[in-house]
């Protein structure tokens, strides 16, 4: 968590730390195993970065027309295709990962978003149902399939990460900006 709190700049509401070797109780035991969804992004990239550096043993998701890239550069434990524009991709990573033994996990961060760039009057409504799918729906199905991950190894985290969009609207990000004040 300190290491995402690093990680350009963000706010993340978070009272206790949260040691990379330690379970939920203090105790050292293995690193702690960290499912990160958006790795091809700049916030999921230095997220997954400040992760790694802190110890962090790190299971990266990115859409499938990125994985051999991110696999190439050697640096996560693992990479899934997850692409949170359908629900489908989503729940094929979390078959994924138990196939892959991983059958419990300690935290997920979701840095993944879109943010189009279109004036209100002119967006499409399949597009603002794109926005809201890879924004908060995807995102929350990932959410709902990462609980009993969590569970199984005694709690965990869940950070999403957000955005001051969603509190201040630019001109052009007013999709962007509501779904992300839905999130929050």
């Amino acid at each position: 968590i300190n290491a995402l709190k690093n990680a350009a700049g963000m706010h993340i509401r978070e009272n206790r730390r949260w040691d990379a070797g330690a379970n939920n109780d203090g105790e050292h035991m293995s690193k702690k195993r960290v499912l990160l969804i958006g790795v091809t992004g700049g916030c999921g990239g230095v997220t997954g970065d400040k992760l790694l550096a802190a110890g962090y043993e790190v299971i990266a998701t990115c859409r499938a027309a990125h994985v051999e890239k991110i696999r190439a550069g050697g640096k996560f434990d693992q990479v899934i295709a997850l692409d949170l524009a359908s629900n489908e991709s989503v729940e094929a990573a979390f078959v994924e990962l138990k196939r892959l033994g991983i059958g419990k996990l300690d935290a997920l961060v979701n840095c993944a978003a879109i943010d189009p760039a279109t004036p209100m009057e002119t967006v499409s409504l399949e597009e603002m149902h794109r926005v809201y799918q890879i924004n908060i729906f995807g995102t929350l199905r990932a959410v709902q399939l990462a609980i009993p991950l969590l569970r199984e190894n005694g709690g965990g985290r869940i950070v999403l990460v957000g955005s001051l969009a969603g509190s201040y609207v630019m001109p052009m990000l007013g999709i962007y900006s509501s779904s992300k004040f839905a999130l929050e």
